[in-house]
């Protein structure tokens, strides 16, 4: 009879050990196919990309240490390509004394203005020299600093460089300062170090601008002794009495020095710089570098290494949102840079950061939001010597945006995959089993 689903009787069906064999490897392929696709049924993650028709202003929040620029001189500045240049951005930004450990001290407040720092008109250094020069210069290296503060209980020293006009603008005030101690009888020598003259004795004590004055005791800096102020006669004269005055106490209450050394240090090094800027969607940077209105830098000395505790792009994140971003891989939510990441910047070597940011929208639940996926480039750069150098983070907007979108595995789909997928092993294993039955009998027949 003509029947291509010919049936074979089962009294003839006769188990084997090759199909005993093949029903167990099937049985394990179907508990592996099982598990693999109901692992399917979670939601797959796809992107695409759009344009991005923002116009409103980015917003770029920072939080950066640098152990060895102090906040005094440490200026946040902003350019960009279409012709924006803010100097010393102090409104949003806030600044912490760091020690010479990293451990944040003193808060030195946010939308400080630096104030103008007012000078001496009405001395003339010619006519105080009529009668003498009565600041002490002092030259020979470190053997002649050792012995003159030794002369003297006190010493009120300006370390100071020939092209720096901060100098030349000061030296008829101090001149007469020295005049007045001297007329005073004061335990102190108010002298001057030329760096240019004096370079490792400047690198020793840590001279990071010009003029820098500073009082020493017994050879030693006095506690907050770092001068300043106005660069007036009478200025500095008080500063001197209020610090003698103050040693005195600190003579007959030496806990009194102690408990103010533990919670505050003017001359602290370090500085902690954390706020926001709002900037344009166009190219540009903001930068960190060592700057004063009444200052020249001494760039041989300025050192801008810095340990980066978060930069990111866009409005915060809230708690939910950050958390949903956790769910996806690395290559959809790369929002922020690798916290707390170390950057040395040695003296002439500045470091530069490039950001490529990327608009993301996010309609991953039922309520999308937006953040900005960066990508993060770091080089050093070697300044010119009389350069000081910077910290830069330049950014680079891209006009383009990346929509992430779930989409979710629907049950009927997985129903559909395991049957076909069980059916053909199914198949593939019972012709297996019957090929590896049929190999034998063939075999017993040519014998």
């Amino acid at each position: 009879m003509f029947d291509f689903y010919r049936k074979v009787p089962e009294d003839l069906k006769q188990a084997t050990q090759t199909g005993g064999l093949m029903s167990i490897l099937w049985l394990v392929m179907l508990g592996w196919i099982v598990l693999a696709e109901t692992g399917r049924l979670t939601s797959e993650y796809r992107s695409r990309i759009d344009v991005d028709t923002s116009q409103d202003q980015l917003r770029i929040d920072f939080n950066i240490s640098f152990p060895h620029l102090h906040c005094d001189r440490a200026s946040v500045d902003l350019w960009d390509k279409i012709g924006r240049n803010q100097a010393d951005i102090t409104r949003t930004v806030e600044k912490w004394q760091l020690d010479e450990h990293g451990h944040q001290r003193a808060y030195k407040g946010r939308d400080r203005v630096k104030p103008d720092i007012q000078h001496d008109d009405h001395h003339s250094l010619d006519q105080l020299h009529e009668n003498g020069i009565h600041v002490d210069h002092i030259e020979g290296g470190r053997d002649a600093w050792d012995a003159h503060l030794a002369t003297k209980e006190y010493a009120f020293v300006q370390f100071w460089a020939p092209w720096c006009p901060f100098c030349r603008q000061l030296a008829p005030a101090w001149e007469a300062l020295a005049e007045d101690t001297e007329h005073k009888n004061e335990p102190v020598s108010i002298a001057c170090v030329d760096c240019t003259l004096e370079p490792q004795l400047c690198h020793d004590e840590e001279v990071h601008a010009f003029p820098t004055l500073r009082l020493y005791r017994h050879g030693r800096p006095v506690h907050e002794g770092t001068y300043r102020g106005d660069r007036t006669v009478v200025a500095m004269g008080e500063f001197l009495a209020s610090k003698l005055e103050l040693q005195a106490v600190y003579e007959h209450y030496p806990q009194k020095q102690e408990t103010r050394r533990d919670h505050w240090d003017d001359d602290d090094p370090g500085c902690r710089i954390a706020g926001h800027v709002l900037v344009n969607r166009v190219p540009g940077n903001f930068h960190i570098t060592a700057h004063q209105s009444h200052e020249s830098q001494n760039a041989k000395r300025t050192n801008i290494s810095h340990i980066v505790h978060r930069l990111t792009f866009g409005e915060p994140l809230n708690r939910w949102q950050r958390r949903k971003l956790g769910y996806l891989a690395d290559q959809h939510a790369r929002v922020a840079p690798k916290p707390d990441a170390a950057f040395k910047g040695a003296h002439h070597r500045g470091v530069h950061h490039h950001l490529h940011v990327v608009p993301t929208r996010y309609d991953v639940t039922r309520r999308p939001f937006a953040a900005f996926q960066t990508l993060h480039h770091v080089h050093s750069v070697i300044y010119p010597l009389d350069t000081a150098p910077e910290a830069r983070f330049a950014y680079d907007i891209s006009p383009m945006a990346v929509v992430v979108e779930r989409r979710p595995h629907r049950w009927y789909s997985l129903v559909t995959s395991l049957l076909a997928l069980v059916g053909g092993s199914f198949a593939f294993f019972r012709m297996a089993s019957q090929a590896g039955a049929y190999a034998p009998a063939r075999g017993r027949g040519a014998l």
